[in-house]
């Protein structure tokens, strides 16, 4: 061909074992004693090279995953679906041994999706690739893909990792129960006491004053703010648990809860004050991060910013100061445009870098949440500024122009 084209070079492992000559032989020992055949044994070697060499001359160029989103069609949680979709974009090697049309059109969720609709998938679609137990399990229950015997099969860290023919895969996934507070099962009777007695220690915890003025990174306070925020919910199960409330537990007969019960209606709890004093903190600790403007606007003194380049909820950064022997009452001697996150990767744990953001927002997720359980009406003043959160890490719709959808996933 021309000076232009494109150099391809497909390689393929053919055995998952060694050769023999070598010392370490465990991993290949092993592969007997699994259950079932894999390729490198002596029934699956020569049908993995047959599917391989049918494959090819395809590969995947610039694959799209998306989601299909399910609508407001009034079912519940439970049985609400989201449909994952891998479109591996299968290219010829050699484009001008095929047609030119690759036989796919636009979808709805910005992929490219069989003009067919999906389904079985089409006899000359010999595009393949391995998939995950986890993949295996959701393609084998709706056709979403051909899967291979066992022959075809690799043993990896993972479990059962297969060869799969299809160029799109469709991966239905449940939303499952609504998210709880509460565990499937309440505490052992018997660790109820500690409980108890930790709660009633732990309730008088006081933050520092940085904390309040948001003169922090948003990694370490934003810990404190989650643990402040389970405190509050342990409480709450423990106080129900007392009362006999329905805490709707859905992996516990009736005796471990009645169990359970007769233990927490015997150990002191903390008071109502208490309880309320320590909601004040923590809404109070939590909110001076959703305003925006900075200090200059009683926010934050490390303020948040809107990244417009990556399209990220990044914060500005502390260059913290403080007195010796009083490291909790210090302050941020920088503000905004002056940002040291910004700068520097190592700032903030990487924050303006991305790094970890699903770490350090979840903990600011989790106490907001707390904090609007117990307090719906601030829940729904600072809704919009708590969605700027979500939508960072995993923001689903790519409707939303102005975050990228699922930055801190990885659906493959």
């Amino acid at each position: 061909g021309g000076s232009d084209d494109e150099l391809v070079v497909r390689v393929a492992l053919l055995s998952e074992c060694s050769s023999g000559r070598g010392t370490i032989r465990e991993h290949c020992d092993f592969l007997g004693t699994l259950g079932y055949d894999t390729v490198s044994s002596k029934s699956g070697r020569e049908g993995y090279l047959s599917a391989l060499r049918k494959g090819a001359g395809l590969y995947s160029k610039s694959p799209l995953v998306g989601v299909d989103l399910p609508g407001d069609g009034g079912e519940d949680d439970e049985g609400r679906m989201t449909n994952v979709v891998f479109d591996w974009d299968a290219t010829p090697v050699n484009p001008a041994g095929r047609g030119g049309d690759s036989g796919v059109a636009l979808g709805a969720s910005a992929l490219r999706a069989p003009s067919s609709g999906g389904g079985k998938v089409p006899d000359d679609d010999d595009f393949i690739m391995f998939a995950l137990p986890h993949h295996l399990e959701a393609l084998e229950k709706v056709g979403g893909g051909e899967v291979g015997d066992d022959a075809s099969c690799f043993h990896t860290f993972h479990g059962r990792t297969c060869l799969v023919r299809g160029s799109v895969w469709n991966l239905p996934v449940s939303h499952g129960e609504p998210q709880s507070f509460l565990a499937d099962r309440p505490p052992a009777p018997e660790a109820i006491p500690s409980l108890a007695e930790a709660l009633n220690e732990d309730i008088k915890y006081k933050l520092s004053g940085n904390v309040f003025r948001g003169a922090a990174d948003t990694y370490f306070p934003a810990k404190v703010l989650a643990k402040l925020g389970r405190i509050v919910e342990i409480n709450e199960e423990l106080r129900g648990l007392r009362s006999n409330d329905d805490l709707g537990y859905s992996d516990a007969d009736e005796v471990m809860i009645e169990e359970s019960a007769s233990s927490a209606a015997e150990v002191p709890l903390p008071s109502d004050s208490d309880v309320t004093s320590l909601l004040d903190d923590l809404e109070r600790a939590v909110e001076i991060w959703l305003k925006p403007g900075g200090r200059e606007e009683k926010g934050a003194e490390a303020e948040f910013l809107y990244d417009t380049s990556w399209g990220g909820f990044i914060n500005c950064g502390c260059n913290y100061t403080f007195t010796k022997g009083h490291e909790g009452d210090g302050s941020c001697y920088n503000s905004y445009p002056n940002c040291p996150a910004v700068e520097d990767v190592n700032k903030d744990f990487g924050n303006a870098f991305y790094n970890d953001h699903h770490f350090h927002y979840g903990y600011h997720i989790y106490a907001a949440a707390v904090v609007a359980k117990h307090r719906p009406e601030w829940g729904r003043k600072y809704f919009q500024q708590v969605l700027l959160y979500i939508r960072d890490i995993a923001n689903p719709s790519p409707e939303d122009k102005n975050f990228p959808t699922f930055r801190q996933k990885d659906w493959y």
